[in-house]
């Protein structure tokens, strides 16, 4: 990989990674009791899912090998993570997936399912199922 791609991979980790800090810090002095923030940022090329349960996923979008939105999930057994009335966030473990990131707000209806670098799985959602779309066809439209 040449210097300047790698130098531009690591610019637009760190622009997402201060874009989902700086939402992050707003949501903890608003007092909000856990959320599930994601950020594509199309001119670099990646994105990044910050969940409930504190950990950070970046994915650059050339990475991704499927992704499709599906109304219905089996969320499965969690192995660490948060669980609340609202929202499941951490480390999860299904039959269809295996051992996958799940974040995701309980009571929106659809969900987002990536496949990425070599069989790691990502679900996640918005709070609300129109945002979650609009997510899905954002990464749709910004797939190299």
């Amino acid at each position: 990989m040449d210097k300047d791609k790698v130098k531009s991979l690591r610019r637009s980790s760190i622009i997402v990674l201060l874009i989902l800090l700086v939402i992050g810090t707003a949501q903890v002095l608003m007092n909000k009791s856990g959320s599930i923030t994601c950020q594509v940022d199309a001119n670099n090329s990646m994105l990044g899912v910050l969940g409930a349960y504190g950990d950070s996923i970046f994915i650059n979008l050339s990475d991704i090998e499927e992704v499709s939105l599906v109304e219905t999930l089996d969320c499965g057994e969690m192995v660490e993570g948060k669980e609340t009335s609202q929202l499941r966030s951490g480390t999860y473990k299904n039959s269809e997936f295996g051992e996958y990131s799940l974040h995701v707000y309980i009571k929106s209806a659809s969900y987002i399912v990536l496949h990425y670098d070599g069989g790691k799985v990502l679900v996640f959602n918005q709070s609300r199922a129109k945002t979650t779309e609009q997510v899905y066809e954002s990464i749709l439209e910004n797939m190299p």
